[in-house]
């Protein structure tokens, strides 16, 4: 790689945004960039609306879902100004542990209630339908789905930043099949075991007359309020590397430690605001999940990795080393960016469609 090239390569670039430079060039980068904050930016509503969802069911609401927008910005305020944030990854990693001993006593509440008549063979099958009713229905799994189990790209574009780069692999084979036993237990589980079904939250099947549920929802609230910061700072990183880092290279007093910081902490107010104000019109935080799966996660785990392929194998493998005939893997390749494509673009329109309509059903 000759000098000249190396100065060209854009700075604080993740790896994933390197690949998709050498295959692309900048133009695309900046879009790979754009769908990981706007990624990153509905996460942040969709864990600020799920705060505002547990709490409405505590006497931690005030009775107006605004008026505890505005109290969640005054917790977060204090956070967002911290310097070292390795207590509160260490929180969030112990609030994870939370949510397992939480599923747990509602499985064993449900068992306590309804003993094992949920898995009674002559009717699970007439009782429980777990296939998606509609397409619509299909969108919204297929959304959470993809969130669920497309995180990978995202983990890979901050690879760089690890201690250990080379062990994210094994990493995550483990993390997958963990979340994907946790799933499996946590949803399909306590579906079967409650006989009569769940409506609403999991947390709603618990009697209302203890203080059980609320002490589970604080549980819950203190573990998404500790991984907000986990999310919010990368954001704000990247918001600042591509409007003021970029714009002021030359300019050395814009790019100092104490201004940079000072640039961060607006950045991160801001967002926190600016995401505290869109999820008090959103009607529950799922519907957010659901379409960032569709739009971001499918586009980028499903259609954007094969395409990546295709175009580092056409430029820099050389015309006499490619087959004369479109290998498997390329034949693959395409159906997977068709198809990846489609369902993408497809279940987008759905849940969309869905949640503005949620949206106008609760203003109406």
């Amino acid at each position: 790689m000759t000098d000249s090239y190396k100065k060209t390569i854009p700075k604080n670039t993740s790896t994933f945004g390197l690949i998709t430079w050498h295959a692309f060039g900048t133009v695309a980068l900046h879009c790979i960039d754009f769908v990981f904050g706007v990624f990153m930016f509905g996460l942040l509503i969709a864990y600020e609306d799920a705060i505002l969802g547990f709490a409405a069911d505590t006497p931690l609401t005030t009775g107006h879902k605004r008026n505890d927008a505005t109290c969640l910005l005054i917790v977060l305020l204090p956070i967002l100004t911290m310097k070292d944030y390795s207590a509160i990854s260490k929180i969030s990693a112990f609030g994870t542990s939370i949510l397992f001993a939480i599923f747990g006593m509602i499985a064993i509440y449900g068992l306590q209630q309804h003993g094992f008549d949920g898995f009674d063979t002559t009717t699970f099958c007439d009782r429980l339908n777990l296939y998606p009713a509609s397409f619509t229905a299909f969108s919204n799994w297929f959304g959470v789905a993809a969130f669920s189990f497309g995180i990978v790209p995202f983990v890979y574009s901050v690879q760089g930043s690890m201690q250990q780069p080379t062990k994210l692999m094994p990493t995550m084979n483990i993390a997958l099949l963990v979340a994907f036993v946790a799933y499996v237990i946590m949803g399909d589980l306590i579906s079967i075991i409650f006989v009569d079904g769940i409506h609403g939250d999991v947390l709603s099947v618990l009697p209302i007359d203890t203080l059980l549920p609320s002490t589970l929802r604080f549980g819950m609230i203190l573990t998404i309020i500790s991984s907000i910061p986990l999310i919010l700072i990368p954001l704000s990183e990247l918001v600042y590397d591509k409007l003021i880092a970029n714009n002021n290279m030359d300019k050395k007093n814009d790019t100092t430690t104490n201004n940079k910081n000072k640039h961060l902490l607006i950045i991160r107010i801001v967002i926190a605001i600016a995401c505290a104000i869109v999820s008090v019109e959103v009607p529950n935080f799922i519907y957010v999940i659901s379409f960032l799966g569709c739009c971001c996660n499918a586009a980028i785990s499903f259609a954007f990795p094969p395409l990546l392929h295709v175009q580092c194998y056409k430029k820099f493998v050389s015309s006499g080393q490619q087959p004369k005939k479109p290998s498997k893997y390329y034949t693959l390749d395409l159906v997977l960016i068709v198809l990846g494509t489609l369902v993408s673009a497809f279940s987008s329109v759905l849940t969309f469609k869905s949640m503005m309509e949620q949206i106008r059903n609760s203003t109406a």
